[in-house]
């Protein structure tokens, strides 16, 4: 079976398999200490928003549409054993990721266990969800790109609770 049923780390570094692929077909990896004691998950958002249309063309009596993809940074989030949330932003010009936003500390108690990001494609807010072994799971919003992160939400499962609606083993 070469199903793949998750992805966890016990290293202190987190692997950006998901830059692009060289000329030769080849993924880029770039290794980075992203949690003391190790980083758990990982989530990227696109480099790329969507196609966008222009008018100027048509506007100027050419009757061309034209379309173009405007590309953002190369951005992480990860969660590790620190109980720390962190966006990852990527330079290119030192060729590295750059830790470029650490949520507050006291969100969760525990390792983070997963993190997802739900990019400001095509909508103005960016939200990322982190949950973490204590039972806590928060939701984080930005407005829009450069504004503050802010908590949008915050729940505490425990027990049972954390178990509702999924099917028993």
């Amino acid at each position: 079976d070469n199903s793949l049923a998750g992805v966890a780390g016990a290293a202190p570094a987190a692997t950006s398999g998901a830059e692009e692929a060289t000329s030769s077909g080849r993924w880029q990896v770039e290794n980075f200490i992203a949690h003391q004691g190790g980083c758990f998950c990982l989530c990227w958002a696109p480099a790329a928003s969507p196609v966008t249309e222009s008018s100027a063309g048509a506007a100027a009596g050419g009757g061309e549409r034209r379309k173009s993809v405007v590309l953002q940074p190369r951005r992480l989030v990860t969660g590790g054993a620190d109980q720390q949330v962190r966006i990852w932003r990527h330079d290119v010009q030192t060729n590295s990721w750059a830790d470029s936003h650490h949520f507050p500390g006291d969100a969760h108690s525990a390792w983070i266990r997963d993190v997802a990001w739900r990019p400001n494609a095509g909508i103005p807010a960016n939200t990322i969800a982190s949950c973490a072994e204590d039972g806590t799971v928060v939701i984080w919003t930005q407005a829009m790109v450069g504004q503050p992160w802010e908590m949008k939400d915050k729940k505490e499962l425990h027990g049972a609770a954390a178990l509702e609606g999924y099917p028993s083993v």
